[in-house]
C-alpha cells in the first residue's frame, strides 16, 4: 500500500512539472507568433484557458496505466472487450486522440487577447490573426470582486475587471496570461483604467468583498485594485 500510495503522488507530482513544462512552451511560442512588439500583457479567455487540465489528467492515466498492474489489468480488460465488439477500434483510437490532442492545443493557444497601448487584438479559432478594437470602441466596464467568505475558511474569491467589445464579446483583462516586463499587470491595468474612463466608457464597479481579498493578496496589489473599484472619474 504504502509502495503504491508513493507511486500515486509520485506520478502527480510528474503530471505537475511536465503540465507546467508545457504551458510555459505555449506561453514562449503565443509570445512569438501572436504578440506584437509593443504589447501591455495578454489574456488567456476562459473556458479555454482551463483545457490544460485535460493533459494533466491525460498524463495521469498515462502514467498510472504504467506504474500500476491494477490500471494495466483493467485497460487490457477494456480493449479485449472492444476488439470483439469494433475489430478496428485502435486504430481509431489513435487517430481519435492525436485529433483531439491537437484540437485542444490549439484552441489553447489561439483563444488569447493581447493589450496594446491603441486597443485590444481579439484571437479566435475562426480567426488566429484577430480582430483589433481600439478602446473608444469599448462600451462597457464590469468590475469587482466574485466569490463568498465561509466561516473558518480563507475567501476564495478573485478580481475581475471586465470589458464589453463593439460586437458584444466580454472580455476579463484581469485573466492575465502574460507580459511584456516584469510589471505586475494589476498597475499596468489601473493606468488603462484611468484612460478608458476619461474616454467616457461606462463603469459599473463593486467594492463587495474587497475587505476579504487582503486575506489572500499583498497590500501592494491591493491598492492597484481598490483604486480600480473606487475610481469614478
Amino acid at each position: 500500500i504504502i509502495g503504491k500510495t508513493l507511486l500515486f503522488v509520485l506520478s502527480l507530482l510528474l503530471a505537475v512539472v511536465l503540465t507546467l513544462a508545457f504551458l510555459l512552451l505555449l506561453t514562449f511560442l503565443q509570445e512569438k507568433i501572436l504578440m506584437p512588439e509593443q504589447h501591455l500583457y495578454w489574456i488567456m479567455k476562459s473556458p479555454y484557458s482551463y483545457l490544460f487540465l485535460f493533459f494533466e489528467v491525460e498524463l495521469i492515466a498515462f502514467m498510472g496505466y504504467f506504474l500500476s498492474k491494477d490500471i494495466k489489468s483493467a485497460v487490457r480488460y477494456v480493449q479485449k472487450k472492444l476488439e470483439r465488439a469494433l475489430p478496428h477500434w485502435k486504430r481509431w483510437r489513435n487517430g481519435s486522440l492525436i485529433l483531439v490532442n491537437l484540437l485542444l492545443v490549439y484552441l489553447l493557444f489561439i483563444h488569447v487577447s493581447v493589450l496594446t497601448d491603441e486597443g485590444i487584438i481579439d484571437h479566435s479559432a475562426f480567426n488566429p490573426q484577430g480582430t483589433f478594437h481600439a478602446y473608444e470602441s469599448l462600451s462597457a466596464i464590469d468590475t469587482g470582486i466574485q466569490g463568498e467568505k465561509k466561516k473558518s475558511f480563507t475567501f476564495q474569491g478573485e478580481f475581475y475587471y471586465k470589458v464589453t467589445l463593439e460586437n458584444g464579446r466580454v472580455l476579463n483583462l484581469a485573466d492575465m496570461g502574460g507580459s511584456s516586463t516584469e510589471e505586475d499587470f494589476r498597475f499596468v491595468l489601473s493606468r488603462l483604467d484611468k484612460r478608458l474612463l476619461d474616454l467616457g466608457i461606462s463603469k459599473t464597479a463593486s467594492t463587495e468583498n474587497l475587505s476579504y481579498l487582503y486575506e489572500t493578496l499583498d497590500p501592494i496589489y491591493m491598492e492597484a485594485i481598490e483604486e480600480m473599484l473606487t475610481r469614478t472619474k
